[in-house]
């Protein structure tokens, strides 16, 4: 009999205790001391709901902007995500510096509006201040732009003494690029590129580089374009691989400029035409010491 006693009123604590919680947490709802889809169980705060924002760059003018001031960055996060946000106007050109070499993690992301008015957009400039500077990255490099237009420029490093910006390869790194080269638009590396690492170009658009690549990894060009500027060199790196999407829709090409040929063995140095190399989707080809032949 005082087990059965004693177990309803365990029963009995335990309802009462449940129906307490529940009304603390009614009160506490409509005083507004927590946030609706919060529930306070024995002193424990469990978040129902969506996640938090993820943190991003807020800054919408020319600058000069500093990469690595948590001011710049909403809730003081540096993520390289560089979203959600419309640039000043479609003339604006931001600057952005690094103050000293930096490790730049694994992924870094464009996808704000630049802009577009007239068939022109804003550009975004990355540059090093004070001395030439190096930034270390590996991983994944994303770049869709809303309004793009013609003439919108990501650009990393510069011709300019003390504000050369090269990159040094950590890990394997893919550059997945929506962003094409069309009237004058493009993702630029103005600088050196360089590590042990792989290079993958994924997406539809284009990668420009301008510096030299010494990338002993290769380079492999599944979808869209890697073009080599007349400026641009590939040092050791052991082959260009083309193709290989599992979209068969998308080609990969390799372009090299019109007097880059005696740097990376495609045409004739002084030759007015352009060089081009394809791959197509699902079978690569590879171009190294000399192009691929028909």
């Amino acid at each position: 009999m005082n087990d059965k006693r004693h177990s309803s009123y365990s029963s009995q604590a335990t309802a009462a205790s449940a129906l307490l919680v529940h009304r603390v947490a009614q009160i506490f709802a409509s005083r507004r001391f927590i946030r609706p889809g919060l529930a306070v169980l024995w002193g424990a705060v469990i978040a129902f709901g969506g996640a938090a924002a993820e943190a991003q760059w807020i800054q919408t003018g020319t600058g000069p902007f500093v990469y690595t001031d948590t001011a710049n960055w909403t809730g003081g996060t540096i993520n390289g995500n560089f979203s959600g946000f419309t640039l000043a106007s479609s003339t604006t050109t931001q600057v952005v510096q690094f103050t000293g070499n930096y490790n730049l993690g694994s992924s870094m992301n464009f996808g704000y509006n630049s802009n577009i008015v007239s068939g022109t957009a804003g550009d975004m400039r990355f540059v090093a201040s004070g001395a030439d500077r190096t930034l270390n990255f590996g991983g994944l490099w994303t770049v869709n732009l809303t309004n793009n237009g013609s003439g919108s420029v990501i650009s990393f490093g510069s011709t300019t003494a003390n504000q050369r910006l090269n990159v040094a390869l950590t890990a394997p790194t893919t550059f997945n690029s929506a962003l094409s080269i069309d009237n004058n638009t493009g993702f630029v590396f103005l600088n050196d590129i360089s590590g042990t690492q792989t290079i993958t170009k994924i997406g539809t658009g284009a990668v420009i580089l301008e510096g030299a690549a010494t990338t002993s990894g290769g380079i492999a060009v599944r979808e869209g374009q890697l073009n080599l500027s007349v400026f641009a060199t590939l040092l050791n790196v052991p082959a260009v691989s083309l193709g290989g999407s599992t979209d068969i829709t998308r080609n990969a090409l390799l372009n090299l400029d019109n007097r880059q040929g005696s740097r990376a063995g495609g045409g004739k140095t002084g030759d007015q035409q352009q060089a081009q190399y394809v791959g197509g989707a699902h079978g690569a080809r590879e171009w190294s010491a000399e192009p691929p032949r028909e």
